[in-house]
């Protein structure tokens, strides 16, 4: 019989940084990943940086998804990770992108993916939509060890 034992912890050291370990019996085997939680409250409105997440150790990107309370009307919102300035998202095709009337959108995966101790990762809203922005943007970025 196996089963999964899951333990979430928050750090007061990094805000909005969840790390879920996840052990399963019999047998030790262990899963670690964090989620890194950006959020843009309010009505959107493009720009870079928004947030900014320093690297303290060698982890790898493996997914982004985004979410907004309210939809947006008119566009899509399209979200982009910076890796020290410079899109992850090789292919601009593949960035998150909320659809209008939508509050989520499929999982992205980067292009790049190693990130390296002292470097950051920032969010750009490159797109919001026309009649009505959204709102309260919320993006996970998925690391794993």
């Amino acid at each position: 019989m196996t089963s999964n034992i899951v333990q979430v912890v928050t750090s007061n050291d990094v805000p909005n940084q969840i790390v879920i370990t996840t052990t399963r019996a019999p047998g030790v085997q262990q899963f670690l990943y964090q989620v890194q939680v950006f959020t843009v409250p309010g009505v959107l409105n493009t720009g870079t940086g928004k947030a900014r997440f320093y690297i303290p150790g060698p982890i790898t990107l493996s997914n982004v998804r985004a979410s907004v309370s309210v939809a947006p009307a008119g566009g899509d919102i399209v979200v982009d990770v910076n890796l020290n300035g410079t899109t992850v998202f090789t292919n601009q095709a593949n960035r998150p992108k909320i659809f209008s009337g939508q509050v989520t959108c499929p999982t992205a995966t980067p292009a790049i993916t190693e990130l390296t101790t002292g470097s950051y990762l920032s969010v750009d809203i490159d797109q919001i939509g026309s009649v009505f922005a959204g709102s309260d943007l919320t993006v996970q970025i998925e690391l794993t060890p």
